[in-house]
């Protein structure tokens, strides 16, 4: 099994304008994975555990959380774009992904 761990700086632009965000980023192959996403002084805002087909999002600062099956439809709304457990891996290790039936999406990398 190959881990891997991450510290992500994330910009973009949405409908609501532009952002910024730093994110934790954890996984293990072949479908575990852990997102943290950072506020601006370091404190959690929300965290995701996706394993087994299944996803766990914990809010610390409301004390909620979502168990759900659908973990594309989750990530999705989390970050910006719905993709599965092996699909996210995939992207951030560079080996790839199954294109068929999915639809552009834009991104831009800064730094190393």
């Amino acid at each position: 099994m190959a881990r891997y761990q991450a510290v992500l700086k994330v910009k973009g632009r949405g409908p609501e304008g532009r952002f910024s965000a730093t994110q934790v980023l954890a996984f293990e192959r072949p479908d575990c994975m852990r997102v943290e996403l950072l506020g601006a002084f370091g404190s959690t805002r929300w965290v995701i555990v996706a394993t087994g087909g299944e996803i766990l999002v914990y809010i610390p600062s409301r004390r909620q959380f979502l168990k759900e099956t659908d973990v594309a439809r989750v990530v999705g709304a989390l970050l910006g774009v719905e993709l599965g457990t092996e699909e996210v891996m995939a992207v951030l290790t560079g080996t790839g992904l199954p294109l068929e039936g999915r639809r552009a999406q834009r991104a831009f990398r800064r730094g190393e």
